[in-house]
């Protein structure tokens, strides 16, 4: 993270860079000047009077000339009225960071509303505040914080943050078919080989022109089972138009290390095809700092990966 010209000390903490030496400005977020904070964020939620309840994001926070998408992903489990449930398919989440400040603020499909602040608190990346149920009239707080990008998690290993790539169609199929682009808040777990066994997170379209009122086309990211996933687009493109992935695989780039997500694609509806490879974009290395008490962290980028 850059910093800004309010220096600590002309002493740089272990592991620094040049431009990470300074603290950043009074009242300005300490991720003002990051391109992106994302992964997978576990914590609990807790309503009034009731006991907290697990819930985890794959969400990324990114710097973005879409109108309200810059913040976007997928809750895994959420509180549903006044108890707790986990969701089968991932509850698509979109909304806004402002990164001078690090608030956050999103809009679920389950109809929560969630009031976030981006910080940090002791070491760890947090997002903290408060959640809104109108419909049934019930609020609360929560808080949960960023997990490294890369862990093992027993004979398998979870990728998760922003992927950024395109999905190219066949040959014969590129005069009228577009590549798209991709730009993924995902969760990938896979085997030694490389297969996938688990996907969950979403995506949008920010330059989708096909629905009149809709620039922004949302959808969700949900599989892995046979390393294959479906793309499935939120209202109001019809439930029918979904995105088969298969042969889903992630390899180390052989250039910086970072892990490939590659694969096929099949839109059964349109009738095109073709391949697909998105790259996990590496966290932030540059570090920022505790403002109250000149401690610098870092963002978790990965654990040791047990072979």
């Amino acid at each position: 993270l850059p910093a800004t010209k309010e220096t600590v000390s002309d002493t740089k903490p272990d592991g620094a860079h040049d431009d990470a030496a300074a603290m950043p400005a009074r009242g300005v977020s300490p991720f003002a000047k990051c391109t992106h904070v994302a992964g997978t964020w576990k914590g609990t939620m807790t309503a009034t009077e009731q006991t907290p309840c697990p819930v985890a994001f794959v969400l990324s926070c990114v710097h973005s000339s879409a109108v309200n998408t810059s913040a976007f992903g997928v809750c895994l489990q959420s509180m549903a009225g006044s108890t707790a449930s986990a969701t089968t398919t991932p509850v698509l989440l979109n909304g806004t960071w402002t990164a001078a400040t690090g608030k956050v603020d999103l809009h679920a499909a389950d109809g929560i509303e969630y009031t976030l602040s981006l910080a940090q608190d002791d070491g760890h990346v947090v997002l903290t505040g408060t959640w809104t149920h109108s419909a049934r009239a019930t609020n609360g707080t929560i808080s949960v914080a960023l997990q490294p990008q890369q862990s093992a998690v027993g004979d398998t290993v979870q990728y998760s943050g922003m992927w950024v790539g395109e999905a190219v169609p066949k040959d014969h199929l590129q005069k009228d078919t577009p590549t798209n682009p991709i730009k993924w808040s995902l969760s990938c777990t896979c085997d030694s080989a490389g297969r996938s066994s688990r996907v969950l997170g979403a995506g949008n379209f920010d330059d989708a022109g096909d629905i009149p009122g809709t620039p922004v086309l949302f959808y969700t990211l949900c599989g892995g089972e046979d390393s294959a996933f479906v793309k499935k687009y939120a209202p109001p493109v019809p439930d029918l138009l979904t995105v088969q992935y298969s042969d889903v695989r992630v390899t180390l780039g052989p250039d910086d290390g970072q892990p490939l997500l590659t694969g096929s694609w099949l839109n059964t509806l349109e009738g095109t095809s073709g391949a697909f490879a998105a790259r996990l974009e590496p966290v932030n290395q540059a570090q920022y700092s505790r403002e109250s008490k000149n401690e610098h962290v870092a963002i978790p980028s990965h654990q040791p990966v047990v072979a």
